[in-house]
């Protein structure tokens, strides 16, 4: 039974919406009824299944484990199933572990459908090569303006334009 706080009916049913249009909600604010948040809920599923994909390939290669765990993630998440990119993963890696075993050409295939839904790998931990790492550039600090943003190894920026004015900048 529930009192409808907005035109004050009390229902008799165990009843998540109200005649006058009213959502009942738990202490929380949110719906007593899964069903009213849903959509909400299967979009941040489907957000977790692309970041699982991600870091599934974000090495590189798929591994029998990682291809096994996203089937039972798939399994214990059969609300998305139904939608892309869930629909296809579910299938693939049905098919793929319908032998119990998952072939070095099955991972690579994997590996493209993954890679494919999410946009491509990216390489992790790869240290990038930038100028100044090859050569010091000569800065000349005499009657020039400095801008600071942002966060220094140095210091603080304070600490980063005193510097700088001691150099005559």
């Amino acid at each position: 039974m529930s009192t409808c706080p907005r035109c004050g009916l009390i229902s008799q049913k165990n009843d998540t919406m109200c005649d006058c249009g009213y959502a009942f909600i738990d202490d929380h604010g949110q719906p007593l009824n899964r069903y009213l948040s849903a959509k909400r809920l299967n979009d941040r599923i489907i957000d977790q299944l692309i970041g699982m994909c991600k870091m599934t390939i974000s090495d590189g290669i798929v591994t029998a484990q990682e291809a096994q765990y996203l089937a039972q993630w798939l399994e214990t998440n059969k609300s998305i199933t139904s939608v892309w990119p869930a629909n296809i993963l579910t299938e693939r890696i049905r098919e793929m572990l319908a032998d119990n075993v998952i072939d070095e050409e099955e991972r690579k295939e994997l590996f493209e459908i993954l890679s494919s839904t999410t946009g491509g790998s990216q390489p992790v931990n790869m240290s990038t090569t930038l100028p100044l790492d090859k050569q010091e550039p000569e800065i000349f600090f005499n009657d020039k303006q400095f801008c600071f943003t942002g966060k220094f190894v140095y210091g603080t920026r304070k600490q980063c334009e005193s510097e700088v004015t001691e150099r005559g900048g």
